[in-house]
């Protein structure tokens, strides 16, 4: 991912975490906010189903998948999804697992079964993926409930 595509990018999910936060203060949790850009910039936000069950690991890979390799066919370069989600920050016990067995781990338990192992500690966030037909960026932002929100966490590289 070029420098200039991550920029590109940061922005759209940096406009997708202000839409979350309004979208908090109306409801107790976000919505999933799917939005689709062309590339002169015009935006395209798609309706989604109020129940949405985005804790389902296959229907977000679908979904996912779905969407990126729809946006470029019908000539969107862009497409963002944002929603509530968990992550777990890992435990000291977890970074002291050799790699090939944390990795195993990972891809065993999803993050109910890794806290449980006491591997991950489990923090709310909003979570935007912001994907093109090659790349794909995601990025966090926890929430703390006493405090408002705080951290923000981007990752990014080719999709694969």
């Amino acid at each position: 991912m070029t420098e200039e595509v991550k920029t590109d990018l940061i922005g759209l999910a940096e406009i997708a975490l202000k839409m979350c936060k309004t979208d908090m203060k109306d409801h107790a949790s976000p919505r999933v906010i799917v939005v689709c850009r062309r590339q002169d910039g015009s935006t395209l936000q798609l309706p989604t189903p109020p129940n949405l069950d985005m804790n389902n690991g296959v229907m977000k890979d679908v979904l996912f998948a779905l969407l990126r390799v729809a946006t470029d066919r019908i000539g969107y370069n862009a497409v963002l999804v944002a929603t509530e989600m968990w992550f777990g920050k890992p435990t000291q016990k977890f970074l002291d697992l050799p790699e090939e067995e944390a990795s195993k781990l990972s891809a065993q338990y999803n993050i109910y079964g890794l806290e449980e192992r006491g591997l991950v500690t489990k923090h709310e966030c909003i979570g935007v993926t912001v994907q093109t037909a090659a790349d794909v960026l995601v990025v966090r932002q926890e929430i703390c409930p006493r405090r408002g929100r705080y951290g923000c966490v981007v990752d990014g590289g080719p999709y694969s």
